[in-house]
């Protein structure tokens, strides 16, 4: 009777461990068709209430968390300008940063756990009204250089990206040397040079002209972006989409 009473145990056991199996695929196979569509809100919205159900039956998977991280950075691009959605975007930036933080929890080394991690940050800092986070922002590019180091152009530029965004957000007086608006552009146009059709380094670059007073080179730019195919790149079609959208605005509201 004991040895019946085990079996049965173990055969329920597997039988449970097998049902997970399959609805934590199904669950993450969802997710990732709506990830496709990450740059529509609904969607995106979606797309992190599916992994999050998925990521609860599979806690530690790397690719889950870094989805998650990214999606919620999204989130929070996503959401309107201006005070009113502020602290909305914050709450986004900072459940990004708790899920790149875990996975670099599990894994110290991991490229996109700390690269989201400096990009959320480096966004929460923005929207932060009285900018006393250093600690942040030299956290963020610590993240940053690691990522450059080990990954130089992880996301299609993303660490030069980031680390322009970050040069772009310090106040003129107290800029220090290695962090020249000449080495922002350097960095955008190293990301250009080798992701010519990733639409977000050229939008960068159109924010640093601004910053420089190089209206012409920013209407430049943005017009550019809009000569790009957002199927240029397909796994980054989606930021094309957007990117080609925000150009579009620009344009129009500020030209």
């Amino acid at each position: 009777m004991k040895n019946i009473c085990f079996f049965i145990t173990i055969l329920l056991t597997i039988i449970t461990t097998l049902a997970a199996a399959d609805e934590l695929e199904m669950l993450k196979s969802k997710a990732d068709k709506y990830w496709q569509h990450r740059d529509i809100q609904e969607t995106l919205l979606k797309c992190i209430d599916t992994y999050e159900k998925a990521l609860s039956l599979s806690p530690k998977d790397e690719l889950i968390l870094s989805r998650l991280s990214i999606a919620h950075f999204w989130k929070g691009n996503n959401m309107s300008d201006g005070m009113w959605y502020r602290k909305q975007r914050m709450k986004a930036y900072e459940t990004g940063r708790e899920y790149a933080a875990k996975l670099c929890e599990f894994n110290p080394e991991s490229i996109e756990g700390n690269f989201w991690h400096a990009t959320n940050d480096a966004a929460y800092i923005d929207e932060v009204i009285v900018k006393t986070s250093k600690s942040v922002i030299d956290d963020a590019k610590r993240r940053n250089a690691f990522v450059m180091t080990h990954d130089q152009f992880y996301y299609h530029g993303g660490p030069q990206r980031l680390g322009a965004k970050i040069i772009l957000g310090i106040p003129d007086f107290v800029r220090a040397e290695d962090e020249s608006l000449q080495i922002a552009e350097k960095y955008l146009k190293d990301a250009i040079s080798n992701y010519p059709n990733f639409t977000l380094s050229h939008i960068f670059l159109s924010d640093l002209y601004m910053k420089l007073g190089q209206k012409d080179l920013a209407q430049k730019t943005l017009k550019h972006v809009l000569t790009i195919d957002e199927n240029s790149v397909p796994q980054f079609a989606p930021e094309n989409r957007r990117d080609k959208n925000e150009a579009s605005l620009r344009l129009k509201n500020n030209f």
